[in-house]
């Protein structure tokens, strides 16, 4: 059964008040107080595992799993979270810092403050101890770099969210992770990046398949009309040099408009 942790932030800010009896305006005062949040504590029992993630981007020794909790996904947080050098170790609640965007000025009530401070904690949540945070629902998506022949290649990732740039046609559910080793293979071979073909896999154990709801094809857009053109133009020519033509030629034109 799920528990609260407490946490309490000092924050400054603005308390409105009239001087007098005769004043017909308020003045403020900048006062420093306590406000105070709460997180969901649960077992792992009650929030289960939903995915296992091995791809090289996420490195939480080289398993990251995401688990299921009220609805939402939710994934561990670590310090590189809240700090630029923070690495991969997690950290406890106490170490949580909520940042919520605060305006400036007498705007800055303290009810304000307590209700964007509420709003942010809703992100959160605490699995035995340990703090996790809200995560998108994970899929695999299909890149391509450079001017194909093995100069920059293609490459299979996992993300948690859409990219608008990237066409739904290179995104793929957790479900489908035959079908995007697949087209990452076909993709691979028609720009003649041969070193990459038959090295994809799968990356996305599913343990929970009704947390998965994404439809790609249905929801997600037709990306970026120039990434589009140089993607196809790389993809259809005979060698780098003519992929760099190609590719030099669109850029013109794009610019010419």
């Amino acid at each position: 059964m799920a528990t609260k942790y407490n946490v309490t932030i000092n924050e400054r800010y603005y308390c409105a008040y009239i001087p007098s009896a005769r004043s017909q305006k308020f003045q403020f005062d900048e006062v420093e107080g306590e406000i105070k949040v709460s997180i969901p504590s649960v077992s792992s029992q009650e929030a289960p595992v939903a995915f296992r993630l091995t791809d090289y981007s996420h490195t939480e020794k080289g398993k990251t799993e995401i688990r299921w909790y009220d609805g939402r996904l939710w994934k561990r947080c670590t310090k590189g979270d809240f700090e630029s050098r923070g690495g991969n170790d997690s950290i406890t609640p106490d170490q949580l810092r909520l940042n919520p965007s605060l305006p400036y000025g007498h705007a800055r009530s303290r009810e304000l403050c307590t209700k964007k401070y509420r709003k942010e904690a809703e992100r959160y949540l605490v699995i035995e101890g340990e703090l996790w945070q809200q995560t998108g629902e994970p899929r695999y998506v299909i890149n391509t770099f450079g001017l194909g022949h093995n100069h920059g290649g293609t490459g299979l990732f996992v993300e948690e969210w859409y990219n608008e740039n990237i066409s739904r046609e290179r995104y793929f559910s957790a479900l489908d992770g035959e079908r995007a080793v697949a087209e990452a293979n076909r993709i691979a071979e028609r720009r003649g990046d041969i070193n990459d073909v038959g090295r994809f896999e799968q990356m996305i154990e599913v343990l929970i398949p009704e947390a998965v709801t994404i439809q790609p094809m249905l929801e997600h857009g037709e990306g970026d009309p120039f990434i589009n053109k140089i993607n196809s133009v790389t993809a259809s020519a005979s060698d780098t040099a003519t992929a760099g033509l190609l590719a030099m030629m669109v850029t013109a034109q794009e610019l010419s408009k």
